[in-house]
Formats: C-alpha cells, sequence, structure tokens
C-alpha cells in the first residue's frame, strides 16, 4: 500500500497535504530554522515535482505552477495552525 503517490500531486488538495505532513516531521528535526522556512522550501520542492509531474512546460504552465508553489504554501501552513486552534478549543 503506498502512502503518498505522484497522482497526488495532481491536484492541489494532495500537494497542500504533503506538504504539511512533511514540513511538521521536518520541524522536530530543524527547530531552529522557522516554520515558514521550512514551509516554502517544502512548498517549492513538490510544486517543481508537480510541474514535471503535469509535464507543462509551457511559459502558461510554468506561471501557473509558481503561482500554485505559493498557493500550497499559504494553505498548507494555514490549514495546520486552523486545526491545532480548533483542536485546542474543544479541550
Amino acid at each position: 500500500m503506498e502512502f503518498i503517490t505522484l497522482d497526488m500531486l495532481l491536484s492541489l488538495a494532495g500537494c497542500v497535504m504533503i506538504v504539511a505532513i512533511v514540513t511538521e516531521a521536518l520541524k522536530k528535526y530543524f527547530a531552529n530554522i522557522n516554520a515558514l522556512w521550512l514551509n516554502f522550501i517544502c512548498s517549492l520542492i513538490i510544486g517543481i515535482l508537480r510541474i514535471f509531474v503535469v509535464n507543462d512546460f509551457t511559459a502558461n504552465g510554468i506561471i501557473t505552477g509558481i503561482l500554485n508553489i505559493f498557493v500550497i504554501m499559504l494553505a498548507a501552513g494555514g490549514g495546520y495552525d486552523t486545526v491545532k486552534s480548533i483542536l485546542k478549543g474543544s479541550e
């Protein structure tokens, strides 16, 4: 059974999930680096991988891929904080 597949890179939600999981895992090992920078680096790597998986190397595809990197970064960072605040509030 596969946990993360290449098909997940085709959707924005899949990319956000991958970045959120990887960022949270790396925060334990790189505690001295700001989490926003880790989020950006993970988003950049996943976004570039997504451009290669989609195989769209036109100017429009690359510009859209760059914009998706920032959307992924904002969604992954904000999504985790939102879930954390909801869980904190329910205790």
